[in-house]
């Protein structure tokens, strides 16, 4: 059984490749479970997460061990990709092993029959799972407990050696939309992140932002679309000549998703 459980989606960047990055609030680092769950047990794989693991969430979250906790479902399906996914995150990664060990202690509260039994109703319910260790090296975040928002990520292979030249061009163009959007309070939480331990495909870099409902998603698109749409022919070009200058051909890719239960500190 999954010895914790934890935040969002998947993805990477190759450490060595790239420099130290300036930041202003400070890392995050997130871990990710993903799920893939039977069709017939969506219900109840929620149900479980609210019963066993929220509890333990909450108290660690109280107790400022974690900054945030989530579980989310995808809202757009395919065979090779996974439908659920729960999440942690720390400012540190020894807060981890705090994480770890309160789930021990309340697992072993529910004693050796009941938890094999819980053990294999969880096992029953899955068809694959794996682990993702994210390091946001930027997020802005609103203080929020909601049972239901959306998350929306883009995320694309940097080439090598042109890590800093994403993290300008999102400086300029992606966080000064986002944060507007911030404080006009359509947007609750927003960042920049990467893989920390590479699992996935080297040197993919995630932008992604929450909000309060698919309103405030259609806001944040039309936003997007208006910041290219202001610029004039000649600065089109040079931004996508930017674009095309760091990022890897064929490697764009988006991810939405609702978050049935999600808890944020300020950042």
């Amino acid at each position: 059984m999954r010895k914790i459980v934890t935040f969002f989606i998947v993805a990477s960047l190759l450490l060595l490749a790239v420099p130290v990055l300036a930041q202003e609030s400070g890392p995050a680092y997130v871990r990710i479970e993903l799920w893939d769950v039977k069709r017939a047990q969506w219900s109840a794989f929620i149900k479980m997460y609210e019963k066993y693991d929220k509890p333990v969430y909450e108290k660690l979250f109280a107790d400022d061990v974690i900054t945030e906790y989530g579980i989310e479902s995808a809202m757009l399906h395919n065979p090779e990709d996974y439908t659920h996914a729960t999440w942690h995150a720390a400012t540190s990664m020894e807060a981890f092993g705090k994480v770890r060990e309160a789930f021990e202690a309340a697992y072993k509260a529910l004693g050796e029959a009941e938890m094999a039994r819980v053990d294999t109703e969880f096992a029953n319910m899955l068809v694959k799972h794996r682990d993702f260790l994210w390091r946001t090296d930027y997020q802005k975040a609103k203080e929020a407990k909601l049972e239901n928002a959306y998350y929306y990520e883009t995320s694309g292979a940097v080439k090598l050696g042109q890590a800093s030249s994403y993290v300008s061009y999102w400086n300029e163009h992606t966080k000064p939309v986002y944060q507007k959007l911030m404080d006009e309070g359509i947007i609750v939480a927003y960042g920049r992140s990467r893989e920390e331990i590479t699992t996935g495909r080297e040197n993919r870099i995630f932008s992604w932002y929450v909000v309060r409902d698919l309103a405030g998603h259609d806001k944040v698109q039309a936003a997007r679309r208006d910041s290219w749409g202001r610029m004039s022919e000649e600065q089109r070009r040079a931004r996508w000549a930017s674009i095309e200058a760091f990022a890897e051909p064929g490697s764009y890719r988006e991810y939405m998703s609702r978050l049935h239960d999600w808890a944020v500190k300020e950042r």
